[in-house]
């Protein structure tokens, strides 16, 4: 049976039926797996499990729970997701399900999990499973790739890679001899590996670039395509081209199957001197290393942490090492066979004791601390060495303990800087070391802030200090987005603290959320008055009075940081580019993610968007809109240009919507002066015409069967003006071109049907 084929058959009949929601979550839930969208995953799966378990529907539930396996295992590596694949190769094998087309798809679930405990260890029984369930299925089957590529995983963990590269080939060939031409690019990782550990770099780099062509589209795969093009490209030694491919660190974080490739590449570039070899670097490899391990991850653990502590150890810090050395120790344990990691183990360990740390000189508190404030945080590791030796002379020094405690953090040692914590705050009930302990867990483990506050409050000897244990409260329920509880907690820290400026700030930010405009605005006016210096409030405050329409409170507020705006009013002037980002929920790019859209600043918290978004995207061009001042962007690096750098801005609200209409303009290009001219009749109707095409489009040419160069554009168009004026404009501009422009959507809803039609021929003809 034809997997997807049921699938589609299923979705319709449900619609039919009523069951629309369950319709789409089965629609969405692939979708969200192939783009990384995890969390949605995570939120939409245990709906969909319920109603297919309501409709007694034993084979939807295996297609959903095999979904949210590929996601959780092969996506995130989490190999405590082992109990729930056996658990589902258990239901798959039921007289209900066995016969299910997604049946087979159990055993890669399972077998990954495994292979991500422990690859080689696990390798001989990955085979023997997969060699029994393709045994059993034929290159008809959805899962006969999944399978396949599965044993040549198992083939690699055991060092045969021209090996598993035959297999694959020879399990493409009988795919294509099933109809299935293409089947080359359902092996994408499969071929790499194989081409990189066997040294046929160009043989890789080629075919990388034509999945780009003609592979998989969805988002995992473009980040997977960047990372392999990464690797490849810096071993070939064209470093630049591989920084330009190697996506940020954040930019994988919650698809940690992408780790080790990363690492992978990034130390393949500082091998060749093209990529620093910093603390920032050692960040993300720890970081890396402790969610595969929280993850039960054993081998890839390892060997990441293995390349961690290497890396550290050359650029000086054996600290660092030392810590990557217990990870490795911690990962040996979860292997089912430890083949060569005692070997891996006992060479780290030999390395570090060979590199013995600097000594640090002993110095007082206030030297260590001026030393740290010096550096800027540009060498945490260096400071981690120096407050390490300062809190063994100084255990009782809160001021050591804090900066230690924040220096962890930025290294990703929360479990060493929360145990210091902890321990000082139970001897001392200091209010600042309870605060930095609930920073390590605000707004992501709830329980963990209560407990810290629940002991401040018991271990505090006065009603000031009692109140910090609402203050943390209170933060922990902004995180959340539980802003009328935020509120309501710091009610009672005022009430406690009268003069504190940090919990009015954020009061006011809790009741701008909740809609409470001008009680935003009443508290941060108590804030100016009570702090004479301009702040970060006074940008929250310049932010809520202009959507209030409150512009003598701005001009106030600009003139406490600095600069003065001119004349009265609403605020109009030349700020510069910026862009602005949407929340997710009102607006999504082509990707999932949220929109950004170029803008033209006209003030210290308001832009004017300059972008025309491609239908169906919601149009925001002409929106005068309003954002928080707090950039989401880093500022420009050393080296960087900083005139061209750009900055983004999350949006908070739209004052003025622009109201146009947008519709795609796509064809052959006239030529630079016919585009011209037409964007020049468009504008004197007051629409705006964009062109998103690059050099690189190009269409059919039916006659000749070449190329053409080709054009994309996007017209606006001011929603007072009618859409038959704007077509009849279009048709006489372009009535005398050799090769047609068409405007599919805008001719049907201008009501010419006949203009339509030679379009949607056009479209055909020229490929567009």
């Amino acid at each position: 049976m034809d997997l997807w084929a049921w699938v589609n058959d299923l979705e319709r009949r449900l619609r039919k039926e009523g069951h629309a929601r369950l319709a789409d979550l089965i629609d969405r839930i692939p979708t969200e797996v192939c783009n990384d969208r995890h969390d949605r995953v995570d939120a939409m799966v245990p709906e969909a499990l319920a109603l297919a378990r309501s409709l007694e529907l034993p084979w939807l539930e295996l297609f959903l729970r095999h979904w949210w396996l590929q996601s959780r295992v092969l996506h995130r590596m989490d190999a405590t997701a082992l109990g729930d694949a056996v658990g589902l190769l258990e239901f798959a094998h039921r007289d209900e399900t066995r016969a299910c087309p997604q049946s087979v798809c159990a055993v890669q679930d399972l077998a990954s999990c495994y292979g991500f405990v422990d690859g080689p260890g696990f390798a001989d029984d990955r085979l023997e499973v997969s060699r029994e369930a393709l045994a059993r299925i034929d290159p008809s089957w959805p899962c006969f790739t999944c399978i396949s590529s599965e044993q040549a995983s198992a083939m690699r963990d055991q060092g045969r890679f021209a090996e598993a590269l035959s297999f694959v080939d020879a399990q493409i060939a009988r795919l294509a001899e099933h109809g299935e031409p293409d089947a080359i690019f359902d092996f994408p990782r499969d071929r790499v590996e194989a081409f990189i550990e066997l040294g046929r770099l160009d043989e890789a780099l080629s075919f990388i670039d034509t999945c780009e062509r003609r592979g998989r589209n969805d988002a995992h795969h473009r980040v997977s395509r960047r990372l392999d093009r990464a690797r490849v490209l810096a071993r070939l030694g064209r470093c630049d081209d591989a920084k330009a491919q190697l996506p940020a660190a954040d930019e994988i974080a919650e698809t940690p199957l992408f780790y080790w490739f990363w690492a992978d590449a990034a130390a393949a570039l500082v091998a060749r001197s093209a990529l620093d070899n910093d603390a920032s670097l050692g960040r993300v490899l720890h970081g890396f290393v402790e969610r595969l391990a929280r993850q039960g991850v054993g081998r890839t653990t390892l060997e990441l942490a293995e390349l961690h502590g290497r890396l550290a150890l050359e650029r000086g810090a054996p600290h660092v090492a030392r810590r990557a050395l217990a990870a490795m120790e911690r990962a040996r344990d979860v292997l089912r066979r430890p083949l060569d990691a005692l070997d891996r183990i006992a060479r780290l360990r030999a390395a570090i004791d060979a590199h013995p740390a600097a000594p640090v000189p002993a110095s007082s508190i206030g030297e260590v601390l001026a030393t740290v404030r010096s550096g800027g945080g540009r060498d945490p590791e260096r400071d981690l060495l120096l407050l390490e030796a300062a809190r063994a002379r100084f255990p009782e020094s809160t001021p050591v303990l804090l900066a230690y405690a924040g220096c962890a953090a930025v290294m990703e040692l929360h479990d060493e800087a929360r145990t210091a914590l902890e321990d000082h705050h139970r001897r001392t009930a200091d209010d600042d070391v309870a605060i930095r302990l609930a920073e390590l867990s605000l707004g992501r483990d709830e329980v963990a802030v209560r407990r810290v506050a629940d002991a401040h409050r018991a271990l505090a000897k006065h009603d000031a200090s009692r109140a910090i244990a609402d203050w943390i409260l209170a933060r922990d329920a902004h995180a959340r987005g539980h802003f009328a509880e935020c509120r309501a907690r710091l009610d009672r820290v005022l009430a406690a603290r009268p003069e504190a400026v940090r919990a009015r700030v954020l009061w006011a930010d809790a009741a701008r959320r909740l809609g409470d405009l001008p009680g935003a605005l009443e508290r941060l006016d108590e804030v100016v008055s009570r702090v004479p210096e301009g702040g970060g409030w006074d940008w929250d405050r310049m932010l809520v009075a202009t959507q209030l329409g409150d512009f003598a409170r701005v001009r106030d507020s600009a003139r406490r940081l600095g600069f003065e705006l001119e004349g009265e009013g609403p605020i109009d002037e030349p700020w510069g580019i910026c862009r602005v980002r949407f929340d997710p929920v009102d607006a999504e790019d082509e990707r999932g993610g949220p929109l950004e859209v170029w803008a033209a600043r006209t003030g210290p918290v308001t832009a004017r968007v300059i972008e025309i978004a491609r239908p169906p995207h919601p149009l925001r061009y002409g929106d005068l809109v309003a954002f928080e001042a707090t950039p989401l962007n880093a500022p420009p690096a050393a080296g960087e240009d900083a005139q061209r750098h750009v900055w983004v801005y999350p949006w908070v609200a739209t004052l003025r919507q622009g109201d146009y209409r947008a519709f795609e303009i796509d064809g052959v290009h006239p030529g630079d002066e016919q585009m011209k001219a037409l964007e020049t009749a468009l504008s004197e109707l007051g629409c705006e015409l964009q062109v998103m095409s690059g050099d690189e489009y190009f269409v059919r040419d039916g006659v000749r069967d070449g190329e053409l160069p080709g054009v994309f554009a996007v017209v606006a168009i001011p929603r007072e003006r009618g859409l038959r004026e704007v077509h009849d404009l279009l048709k006489r501009t372009t009535s005398g071109l050799p090769h047609p422009l068409t405007w599919i959507d805008l001719a049907r809803e201008a009501g010419d049907s006949d203009a339509a039609a030679a379009h949607l021929r056009a479209r055909d003809d020229y490929g567009l």
